[in-house]
């Protein structure tokens, strides 16, 4: 913010981003709207459904302009799309199409219903039942776009072919009851420069004898004979985009509801550029290098995975030389607690090894000037066997400061010896908070 600033210009130091390896997005629902060819003329952008089949078409367009610049079709690793059906009135399957022109979610009718790719382009999502989510694979789809992000006009919901009766009704993104919006999941991998190599692994076990094969790019075949031992493991090759060991993208879009808070620790004298040290996690957290059982926060919008908690308030962009620990960026900014309604609580749940941190935060900008009494509230989970840190946003007003102009928004990992820090950032002073959804998150998992 421009007056913390000034106020402590002498004591700031430049950061450079860097993406880790492989991290996940969640770009915003821009628009979402369901038509009708019984009410051709009739906008349903504002209800709570997406409904389809029965003659109806929905309709979802994310925006992708958030991604980390630079990203490509090709770091695009999976892209998952999460829908929550809210009720089903012929199970069936439905089918993703992408839609080749304009629409807008106060505009669209059937009667303007734009062009579609056609029956059977797209992928097919079998829905059986209601008060579940379901997925559909869309990493092709979003490969397109980003490759091209102007034929990115979204996708349309219809029954499949396979299933022509097929009636579902999806929640839809102006449902406050559940707040189950449609959720675009993208795993993308960094391709920038290739850096260091890092230690050699061990040598596997020696296999038995095999056909001599073609003479390898590194290094000339030795003549064929008996098994001899191990040779020395040649230099590191430039590695390609890994994908999930366990061959697992999950994508969790939960939280602890914060009208249920009952009886958390408070903190609740939290003035400027302060830390809250030695919170208990409840258990041992083990991931992005940090080991701990404890936590730090900044009244800055800073959670720390240890106690290396720092009090700057002017956002850099990451990775932050600032701290050695592990840190989930929540809202970094300058911000403080003006009167009894600005805090932060937390609690733990459940039992090993499943158990859950939760934080929830409330907090003003320093500079009342800017936004009044709007607050910035978050809730922040750390979970004990996947390592998920996660931040959910709810609340957040149309103030451009609030919906992160002047805050950095991201994750970064501990600095470790020969690694260094590894970041990902998904906002510096950009407002890609979306004052108009009723929930929107921001996830972390160490690579599985």
């Amino acid at each position: 913010m421009p007056n913390a600033f000034l106020r402590h210009l002498a004591g700031l130091t430049a950061a450079f981003a860097v993406l880790s390896s492989v991290e996940a997005a969640q770009p915003p629902l821009l628009a979402d709207a369901h038509v009708s060819a019984a009410q051709p003329t009739l906008n349903q952008g504002a209800l709570p459904t997406l409904n389809v089949g029965g003659g109806a078409t929905a309709l979802l367009r994310f925006d992708l302009s958030g991604l980390p610049a630079g990203t490509t079709a090709a770091k695009v690793v999976k892209a998952t799309l999460v829908l929550y059906v809210g009720r089903v009135g012929t199970p069936g399957a439905v089918e993703l199409q992408a839609v080749n022109a304009g629409w807008t979610e106060s505009g669209v009718t059937q009667a303007t219903l734009p062009p579609l790719a056609g029956a059977g382009s797209g992928p097919v999502l079998p829905v059986a039942a209601a008060g579940q989510f379901v997925s559909a694979d869309l990493t092709a789809q979003v490969r397109q776009w980003v490759g091209n992000p102007g034929a990115n006009f979204g996708l349309a919901i219809s029954p499949a072919l396979a299933a022509p009766g097929t009636v579902v009704f999806f929640d839809s993104k102006e449902n406050t009851a559940t707040g189950h919006v449609a959720l675009l999941d993208i795993t993308l991998a960094d391709q920038g420069a290739k850096g260091d190599p890092g230690p050699p692994g061990l040598p596997g076990a020696t296999g038995a004898t095999g056909a001599t094969g073609p003479k390898g790019d590194r290094g000339d075949t030795g003549p064929v004979g008996a098994t001899g031992p191990v040779g020395p493991q040649g230099p590191q090759g430039v590695q390609g985009p890994p994908g999930p060991a366990s061959g697992i993208v999950a994508t969790v879009d939960m939280q602890f509801s914060q009208d249920d808070r009952n009886s958390w620790t408070r903190v609740s004298s939290l003035g400027d550029d302060t830390c809250v040290n030695n919170i208990p996690l409840g258990f041992t957290y083990t991931g992005f290098g940090a080991n701990t059982g404890t936590v730090s926060v900044s009244s800055n919008g800073i959670l720390f995975l240890g106690q290396n908690c720092s009090i700057s308030f002017g956002n850099q962009a990451l990775p932050w030389p600032g701290t050695n620990d592990a840190a989930l960026f929540f809202f970094w900014d300058d911000l403080q607690a003006f009167d009894a309604d600005q805090f932060l609580e937390y609690a733990t749940f459940g039992n090993a090894p499943g158990r859950v941190f939760n934080l929830y935060y409330r907090m003003r900008l320093h500079d009342r000037t800017i936004c009044g009494t709007n607050v910035v509230n978050v809730m922040v989970s750390v979970h004990e066997t996947s390592g998920l840190v996660k931040a959910t946003y709810s609340g957040m007003s149309g103030c451009a400061s609030i919906r992160g102009a002047s805050a950095t928004l991201g994750f970064q990992t501990a600095n470790l010896p020969g690694v260094g820090r590894k970041a990902f950032m998904v906002g510096f002073n950009s407002p890609v908070l979306d004052d108009n959804a009723s929930r929107q998150t921001m996830s972390f998992h160490p690579p599985n």
